[in-house]
């Protein structure tokens, strides 16, 4: 039996929740239906959730034009988030009101760049931080001798949360306060024509009709559009993350801690949880589709970072379990957020690591749409924009290299011959030199994503000409 909503909303991530509040705020009377997509396997139900507007930038990230952008929209996500622990919160959300960055031994010097590059914009930002003595970092931080920290900063305007203990209590207040429905079902869109009214498809076959629907479901929204509608959408990719829960060591990690990001992923991160647990995260791996489990490969190298770089004593703490979630990154790694071309459907996905941290601000963004009917203000996330390529292959290839030696430090990776360690870096640059030479129509990809081409050209040959053919894209 059809059902009837004014606005439908599939995916209960950070994003999905975040948009049907900012909704309900709005306009009380609203029904609305939030579908939890494909259940296991999404990026907030794995999130370590801290809010890091700084601590997450890089210096490539800082020389983009727009980056002065994105970083205000950070810090204000970052206040809202506050905000909505503050009205939900029982007492202990908040786990870490502060995180440590280090900067330390093991990597190359693509991390010292990094981490010169944050404490660079905390000061032009004027942000609240303060310089410690990384020998002096507390007894709960304990590396190593071989990865002992040079430098360490505190930002106190970045903290963590409990993402998992927040989202239940924001959807249990709803069962009381707002007319938001959380339907236990998967769902994809079904369109009959541009200007038709939407309507969804639960995986009964159960039809919902709705005045709006927000596709919001990480990695997997793209393939919840019909075929023929979704060839303009930039194409989205699955960052797998992988994090480890264990007790605390005898000598507990009071407060969140990192190292900069580095080789295309996330870096290093010990984050304690409500429970008394500590998260343990680092691994991000591109994927064309969305994966399930976290390789064995990926368990032990993060779980030997987090003793050599973190605490030796973790090494005698217990394993309790192991989060594995998909992030969506898109084809030029910007958001794909706003209004499409089919009527009144609006997408949100693409925002990489950054969906949880930003997410009150995109739902406040799309809920403006949903109800003041306004066009995609923030051109930057635009839906139906034409593929962007901000590098050329000789800059890219060089880039590919900075992070793949990065990340064969990271890995105590070791050459026989001393001379290959300046032979590597150029094998490696003809190597993905090559690689961009024999891309769709001289298409220029994004650095991060060369590996996966490399990896899977048979996949992602294919997904890219549909898109660039669909833009007119030529050689």
């Amino acid at each position: 039996m059809a059902e009837n909503w004014d606005v439908v909303v599939i995916g209960a991530g950070a994003i999905g929740l975040m948009t049907a509040q900012a909704l309900a705020d709005r306009d009380p009377r609203l029904r609305i239906a939030v579908f939890t997509g494909p259940g296991s396997g999404g990026a907030s139900a794995s999130s370590g959730a801290m809010i890091a507007p700084f601590t997450e930038l890089t210096a490539a990230g800082l020389r983009e034009p727009d980056h002065a952008e994105r970083l205000q929209y950070a810090r204000r996500a970052a206040a809202l988030w506050r905000d909505h622990l503050a009205r939900f919160d029982d007492g202990d959300l908040i786990t870490s009101d502060g995180v440590v960055l280090i900067a330390n031994t093991v990597s190359t010097d693509l991390a010292d760049h990094n981490y010169r590059a944050i404490k660079s914009a905390l000061r032009a930002e004027t942000a609240d931080f303060e310089q410690l003595d990384p020998a002096e970092l507390g007894r709960g931080v304990s590396p190593a001798w071989h990865a002992r920290p040079t430098e360490a900063i505190l930002v106190h305007e970045e903290y963590a949360f409990d993402a998992r203990a927040a989202f239940a209590l924001m959807t249990g207040n709803w069962t009381s306060r707002c007319n938001i429905r959380l339907v236990q079902a998967c769902a994809k869109l079904r369109h009959e024509s541009p200007s038709s009214a939407p309507d969804v498809i639960d995986d009964t076959g159960q039809v919902h009709s709705a005045g709006a629907v927000v596709v919001a479901a990480g990695a997997w929204t793209r393939d919840l559009f019909p075929d023929d509608d979704r060839r303009l959408l930039p194409p989205v990719f699955s960052g797998v993350g992988m994090a480890l829960l264990v007790a605390q060591p005898a000598v507990p990690i009071p407060l969140a801690v990192r190292t900069p990001n580095e080789s295309f992923a996330c870096g290093l991160h010990a984050v304690p949880q409500r429970d008394g647990l500590l998260y343990l995260g680092e691994t991000s791996q591109l994927a064309v589709h969305p994966a399930l489990h976290a390789p064995l490969g990926a368990i032990e190298h993060l779980a030997r970072s987090s003793v050599r770089q973190l605490s030796t004593r973790l090494a005698e703490t217990r394993h309790l379990g192991t989060l594995t979630g998909n992030r969506p990154v898109s084809l030029d790694l910007d958001p794909v957020i706003g209004r499409t071309a089919l009527a009144n459907v609006h997408v949100a996905t693409g925002t990489g690591r950054e969906g949880l941290a930003l997410s009150p601000v995109i739902g406040e963004y799309l809920a403006g749409q949903v109800l003041a009917g306004h066009g995609n203000d923030i051109k930057l996330w635009d839906p139906q924009r034409p593929p962007q390529q901000a590098w050329t292959a000789e800059a890219a290839a060089a880039e590919v290299v900075r992070n793949t030696m990065c990340s064969f430090a990271e890995k105590e990776g070791k050459f026989a011959f001393a001379g290959w360690y300046e032979q590597a870096p150029r094998v490696l640059a003809a190597h993905a030199e090559q690689v961009y030479e024999n891309l769709p129509a001289g298409f220029v990809i994004e650095p991060a994503l060369c590996d996966l081409y490399l990896r899977d050209p048979e996949s992602m040959t294919p997904i890219l000409d549909e898109y660039l053919q669909a833009w007119g894209w030529h050689r």
